[in-house]
């Protein structure tokens, strides 16, 4: 499964989880990383690596005059 929530008791916290899924899948196209740090009962940090460019422009965008 793409994701999934640890545990099956209410806690107050909405959501599905697929927002994680989600951005993972972006970050992969991207060709970055994700990583993720996580405490038990403290919570979850999570880390988005992309790669960057040294370009001026994006590429394939038409200079203007």
């Amino acid at each position: 499964e793409p994701f999934n929530r640890l545990g099956q008791r209410r806690s107050g916290i909405e959501g599905t989880g697929i927002g994680l899924a989600i951005t993972r899948a972006l970050v992969t196209l991207m060709q970055g990383r994700l990583e993720v740090r996580s405490t038990l009962g403290e919570g979850s940090t999570f880390f988005v690596f992309l790669p960057a460019s040294d370009h001026k422009e994006a590429p394939g965008r038409p200079k203007l005059p």
